[in-house]
């Protein structure tokens, strides 16, 4: 028996893994057709909003700061993410047991290199805004040779998450391990796969909690000195729903007893709304709106309103 369970099934198709898990993924025709057409308008919006954002940081010398290059990658990330989810669509239900290993590991792979791109996006984004935030400046002095760097870092580490599992870190060989929700994935891989990006999301939370109370502090201490340009009642409330934002509804964990790394990451993948959460939140969208601030409210707010993501 456990010779058989250590045999590897590399020339099955995922309906052997489908069918070894006992996953469900059955689909009402009609229902499967209403998600793809809905679920294609939606990620259209998103590979079009997206594009936006990245040719207005390309074209507007306004935007040619490093903080803008780091948005336009994050746009980016989103950009992948709206074909990931495309690919998704047309190739599930029935049509995910016809897929080959090969097309299984591509199709999750998308998946997991645009998340995680994003992921690091956001948390490279919150630390360039808390150097500027603490510094008192709009911009923070990294270079252009800095910012590129940075970013060739995120695709690698990206790229990498995403192919973990086809590197070997499976249940190929081993179908006990195998999971309900990923059914090549390894259990241990899920569980770490969610892990970390939990821990992510956390360090970006403390991050953004560390600028509020600055930002709270500072706020007392100029309010006597101005003439009413910093509102002290609405400024901590933006604050706080950008931060609370940051969370995402991604983070909250079912209360399941024997899957529940499981069950974080089925929430975390099940968001294909969060790519046109951060272009509606991204500055060269919102540069339209309003007359310019004085500069210090113009470096808190720009901290927390670009930071409203995840989506």
């Amino acid at each position: 028996m456990a010779q058989q369970n250590y045999t590897c099934h590399y020339n099955e198709s995922m309906g052997f893994f489908y069918n070894n898990s006992g996953a469900n993924d059955k689909w009402d025709k009609a229902q499967l057709i209403l998600v793809q057409v809905v679920g294609s308008l939606f990620c259209c919006f998103i590979l079009v909003s997206n594009a936006m954002v990245i040719a207005a940081v390309i074209t507007n010398k306004r935007f040619h700061y490093p903080f803008y290059y780091l948005l336009s990658n994050l746009a980016a990330s989103d950009f992948l993410a709206g074909i990931a989810y495309v690919y998704l669509m047309f190739n599930t239900g029935e049509s995910s047991r016809r897929l080959t290993v090969k097309e299984y590991f591509i199709r999750q792979g998308l998946l997991d290199i645009s998340l995680s791109a994003s992921l690091s996006n956001l948390l490279v984004i919150a630390l360039e805004r808390y150097i500027s935030v603490m510094n008192w400046k709009v911009h923070s002095n990294l270079t252009k040779r800095r910012v590129t760097l940075l970013i060739v870092l995120v695709w690698a580490i990206s790229i990498f998450m995403g192919a973990v599992p086809s590197l070997g870190w499976n249940c190929i060989c081993n179908v006990g391990d195998c999971s309900q929700l990923a059914p090549i994935f390894s259990r241990s891989y899920l569980i770490f796969w969610s892990v970390s990006n939990l821990v992510v999301f956390l360090v970006m939370v403390v991050i953004y909690l560390r600028i509020y109370t600055y930002v709270m502090r500072k706020t007392a201490v100029l309010t006597p000195h101005t003439s009413g340009s910093i509102n002290r009642k609405r400024t901590p409330i933006k604050l706080i729903k950008t931060v609370m934002v940051v969370l995402d509804c991604r983070v909250i964990i079912s209360p399941c007893k024997d899957t529940a790394p499981e069950s974080v990451w089925r929430t975390i993948h099940s968001t294909p709304h969060r790519p046109s959460m951060n272009v509606l939140s991204s500055p060269p969208i919102q540069k339209k709106k309003g007359k310019k601030k004085n500069l210090y409210l113009r470096t808190l707010s720009i901290a927390f309103r670009c930071s409203a993501k995840y989506p």
